[in-house]
Parts: structure tokens; C-alpha cells; sequence
């Protein structure tokens, strides 16, 4: 049984970075993130981050202490989690990992962040609910002026959930390192470092010109421009080009409605002439795809849509909806009442729980055993005893109770009176399978630090055990026997 889930707790809020001033101006920025936890694998959890930051802050002076706080909402299934191993509080710290970053200036920080202990709402139902945390960061100045941001990024979370009476839970205290999902945007906060005594971060004054720049408005009148001309002022070497010779012909000008039949012009198409190289983009050809257009009646085998769960598939990080692994050693001891004798059991169980339904479904495997008896009070016997599952076994984890419901056949390879052999072998065994029932016996049965079990069943009548089967049979077969078990987890 790996363990149960604690939590998706503080998650991304305890990031930050924000002032403290009077001028400051509100901030806020929510964002999702994804948690591996014990038991209940990867989940996702999802933060509201507020804070106050001044929109202005003059180059080298300190900002205020940087104050934040988060709002972490927590799902349905982590609080499962947390019941399921009789959490009633959480407390514990976060570092949050975010960056400053203005012109000369660009600092990742780790920001500490101190979680208080508080409540987790009672259950069932099981439902989402908020963790609250609050943090800073120390204060910083800058050099230069200019625009500067503020960004969050992922978060190491300690958690310790606790019982009602103080002690940890069998999650103690764990870590999680909670990733920022991508695709978002994940700036908190802008600002302006601005000069010295609040000024622009403007450099140019109005008032100064600079000797190598012109004014196109004003004209000097000791200068002339070439490409200007007196309208008064003729040069003989100057034709107007609006007067013509109507005896003297142009050999570069063409008359526009004279053609000559053997030049074509590369600018006129003939509609009737198509060119094999030239495709028509408003054509198809039908034996022709396009890779980068797909038919949406047809499915591509390699191709899965992130919309679409596959029933049949489990998440190896534990989303919703997945079998968790239960891993158990077992050692305890079951008494026969008819043949008035006690027999040590060991063995282990493997299960896969489904932490939404409380239910669960494993393998059973006890190892082969023997016991002394006293039949009729009197007469000392011995058998070995092996076991046969028939079936899963199956069982319940609600409300701190843990059932368990196994059926087995019981085999006796050997049989022995006064330490003489009188029966056994391999077909002998119970003429019908024992149904086993079990439940927890302590107030609260915690997965992650295991328990006893314990529970009554009958044995039938044996069968080919031998010529002395039938006397045999009376001193095994009735409906008193005990059994008692101790789980402990696997490591």
C-alpha cells in the first residue's frame, strides 16, 4: 500500500514580493500549479495571490518589507486524502521561487514563507477547501531607472498534517515540489524605478538644441537651393517638354494603339493557355492531401485528444480517479475451536485502492503453517495447513474503518495422533471454501501506519484425507474459529 495522500496544501501562494507603502497600489495574480503527494500522486491545486506594491520607486531607495498573502484552494480527492489518514490540522512552510528583474538588476529569489496551523474541514462530505499563508521578502533598492516586473514561479512545500490529539499522522512531515502549469502569465506586479526625487526618466531637456540639427522652418537667404527655379529666368539649353515638333519622331516612344504582332506582352495572359507549372490555388486535386489538413472523420491510431479519457488507463501519478497501491505484511495467529488449538498465520497483502469509492481489491497470500491441537481435550494432534485463495480479496477504508473479505480453501497435507500419521495429502482439504470476514479493531485505522484486523469463520468437513477421513472430519469442521492480524506497511 504506498501511502495515502496528504495534501496539495499552501501550494503556489507563497510567492512574492510586494511594498508596503502608502502609495502602493494592489496586486493580484492567480495561478495553478501541480503537486506530487504521498499516496494520491500528482494534483493539482490552484492559488490566488494578493499583495500591495508601489507603481513608483526612486533608484536607491529601500522598498518596505515585502508582504503577500495566498489563497490556496485544495481539491476534493487531497481532502480524502487527509481524512483518510485522520488529519484535523495542517501547518508547515513553503520557499517560494520568484524574480525581480529592472534594468541592472535581476534577482531570483527563495522567499520563506511560514504556514500556520489550521483546520481542515470535517468529512464526509469531501470538498474543496482554502489554506491561507502569508510571507515576505526582504527589502531591495536599485541603480538605474526604468520599467521593472515582478514574477512567481514554482514552490517547495513542508507539510506536517496532524491528529486531534497533536501527534502526525503516518504521513509526517513530507515535501512537495509544486510546478507552475504551463502557458500562464505569471507576472504579479509592474513598477517604474524612477530617478532620484521622484523625477522623469526622460533625459532630453526641451530647452538645449543641439547646433547639428536643423529646423525645417527656417531658410537662410544666403543660401540658394538648386532645385528651385525662377519662374522669370529662361536657359536656351532647356526645352519645354510640353511643346512639340510634330516633324521630328521619338524612336523610344511607341504609339499605344499600334501593336505589333510579334512581340506579346508578358503581362497579358491568354485565358484559353494554361501553364503546367502554374497551380490554381482555388483547385484540388483529389489524389493530392495536404499534411497539413486533416479529415475530421478520420482518426489518427498515434494520435490521442487531451479531451478524451481512455476508461481502461491509469495515471501513474494518481489523478483522479486511480487505484492506489497498498502494500501490507501480516502476522497473527488463528485458533480452531473444534480441534481446540492455535495456528500462527503470516503472509502479506498487495490491494489497489480507489480513494474516491473507499473500496479496494488485492491478493491475499498466506504462508503454509502448522499447529498442535487437543482433540476431545485430551488427545494432542498435530496438522500442517496450507491455504487456496478463491478470489480476490476484497474490503472497504471509510471513516477510519478498514474491512476485509477473503475465501479460502484449507488444505491439510499431513495429519498426525500422537505423532503418528493418520491422514492428509494433497487433495485433502475443506469440502467448501471458508468465507473470511475482518474489520479494524482500533478507533481509527490510519493505511500509512497499518493495525490490527480481526474477525470469526467456519471451517466445513475435509475430504480425501485418507481412510480416516471420516474421523477426521468432526474434529476440524465448525463455525468458532478466530483470527486475528496485524498489518504492517511494506516499506
Amino acid at each position: 500500500m504506498s501511502a495515502l495522500a496528504a495534501s496539495a496544501l499552501v501550494g503556489g501562494g507563497l510567492i512574492a514580493l510586494a511594498g508596503n507603502s502608502a502609495s502602493a497600489d494592489p496586486a493580484s495574480l492567480t495561478l495553478n500549479y501541480t503537486c506530487p503527494f504521498p499516496l494520491i500522486g500528482t494534483q493539482p491545486i490552484s492559488v490566488d495571490i494578493s499583495t500591495d506594491i508601489p507603481g513608483t520607486i526612486e533608484v536607491n531607495e529601500m522598498t518596505p518589507p515585502i508582504e503577500i498573502e495566498a489563497i490556496t484552494t485544495v481539491n476534493a480527492k487531497t481532502h480524502q486524502g487527509l481524512k483518510t489518514v485522520a488529519s484535523t490540522t495542517i501547518e508547515g512552510s513553503a520557499i517560494a521561487y520568484s524574480n525581480i528583474a529592472a534594468p541592472g538588476f535581476d534577482l531570483p529569489l527563495e522567499v520563506p514563507i511560514e504556514i500556520p496551523k489550521q483546520n481542515i474541514p470535517p468529512a464526509p462530505p469531501y470538498t474543496e477547501f482554502d489554506i491561507t499563508a502569508n510571507g515576505s521578502a526582504p527589502e531591495i533598492s536599485f541603480s538605474e531607472p526604468g520599467h521593472g516586473e515582478i514574477t512567481v514561479g514554482d514552490l517547495l512545500l513542508t507539510l506536517t498534517p496532524r491528529k486531534a490529539d497533536g501527534t502526525p499522522t503516518g504521513l509526517k512531515t513530507f515535501e512537495s515540489a509544486c510546478t507552475v502549469v504551463e502557458g500562464q502569465d505569471n507576472v504579479l506586479a509592474e513598477f517604474e524605478v524612477v530617478p532620484e526625487g521622484g523625477g522623469s526618466t526622460d533625459v532630453t531637456d526641451p530647452d538645449v538644441t543641439d547646433p547639428d540639427v536643423t529646423d525645417p522652418d527656417v531658410t537662410d537667404p544666403d543660401v540658394t537651393d538648386p532645385d528651385v527655379t525662377d519662374p522669370d529666368v529662361t536657359d536656351p539649353d532647356v526645352t519645354d517638354p510640353d511643346v512639340t515638333d510634330p516633324d521630328v519622331t521619338d524612336p523610344d516612344v511607341t504609339d499605344p494603339d499600334v501593336t505589333d504582332p510579334d512581340v506579346t506582352d508578358p503581362d497579358v495572359t491568354d485565358p484559353d493557355v494554361t501553364d503546367p507549372d502554374v497551380t490554381d490555388p482555388d483547385v484540388t486535386d483529389p489524389d493530392v492531401t495536404d499534411p497539413d489538413v486533416t479529415d475530421p472523420d478520420v482518426t489518427d491510431p498515434d494520435v490521442t485528444d487531451p479531451d478524451v479519457t481512455d476508461p481502461d488507463a491509469t495515471d501513474p501519478d494518481g489523478g483522479p480517479g486511480d487505484l492506489i497501491e497498498y502494500g501490507y505484511n501480516l502476522a497473527g495467529t488463528s485458533h480452531i475451536g473444534t480441534a481446540n488449538g492455535d495456528v500462527p498465520i503470516s503472509g502479506d497483502l498487495d490491494a489497489l485502492f480507489d480513494l474516491e469509492s473507499g473500496e479496494y481489491e488485492g491478493e491475499l497470500n498466506l504462508a503454509p503453517t502448522s499447529g498442535s491441537f487437543s482433540i476431545l481435550g485430551f488427545l494432542p494432534a498435530t496438522s500442517d495447513i496450507d491455504f487456496e485463495q478463491v478470489g480476490p480479496t476484497t474490503g472497504t477504508l471509510q471513516e477510519g474503518v478498514l474491512t476485509s473479505s477473503s475465501t479460502m480453501n484449507i488444505l491439510l497435507p499431513s495429519i498426525s495422533l500422537f505423532g503418528i500419521p493418520i491422514g492428509g495429502g494433497e487433495t485433502c482439504k475443506t469440502v467448501e471454501p471458508s468465507v473470511i470476514d475482518l474489520q479494524s479493531t482500533g478507533e481509527f485505522f490510519d493505511p500509512l501506519e497499518g493495525g490490527e484486523i480481526a474477525g470469526t469463520y467456519a471451517l466445513s468437513a475435509v475430504q480425501d484425507c485418507g481412510p480416516l477421513t471420516g474421523f477426521i472430519s468432526p474434529f476440524m469442521a465448525g463455525p468458532n474459529n478466530t483470527l486475528s492480524i496485524n498489518l504492517t506497511p511494506k516499506s
